[in-house]
């Protein structure tokens, strides 16, 4: 790390198991920039995720549940959010932003977005327009 191992001075970050390059891209920028950018809208919101969880970013959560979880990606964070790979407080939290999409009108969902999703999401979504 400091030089004295022979290797340069080069330190290589290895991408975690389970994480797509995009999503630490996306990551990295969060935490070098402290907000998010091009990198971050292009990640996949369920490994922003997991990431937070591994690394506690300040603001990365917040951002994600406030700003991550849009018309086109909230059938994939729903799904995400029905997993079971998060604790309960991610879940009512990913679920509740989700309501919150779902409540601006399931209309602005483009259809691509809805093909392949699953009766327990729709039911979801549908709940959260229902308010």
């Amino acid at each position: 790390l400091w030089g004295g191992g022979g290797g340069g001075g080069e330190l290589v970050v290895g991408v975690p198991p389970g994480i797509g390059e995009k999503s630490f891209r996306g990551f990295l920028e969060f935490m070098y920039l402290g907000r998010p950018g091009k990198e971050c809208a292009l990640a996949d919101g369920g490994e922003l995720v997991r990431l937070v969880g591994m690394y506690r970013v300040e603001g990365l959560r917040e951002w994600l549940l406030r700003d991550g979880i849009v018309a086109e990606n909230v059938c994939g964070a729903s799904e995400f959010g029905l997993s079971g790979v998060l604790d309960q407080q991610d879940t009512e939290d990913v679920l509740s932003a989700c309501d919150r999409v779902a409540s601006n009108g399931l209309r602005l969902i483009p259809g691509a977005s809805l093909r392949g999703v699953g009766p327990v999401v729709v039911k979801g979504l549908l709940m959260g327009r229902m308010g």
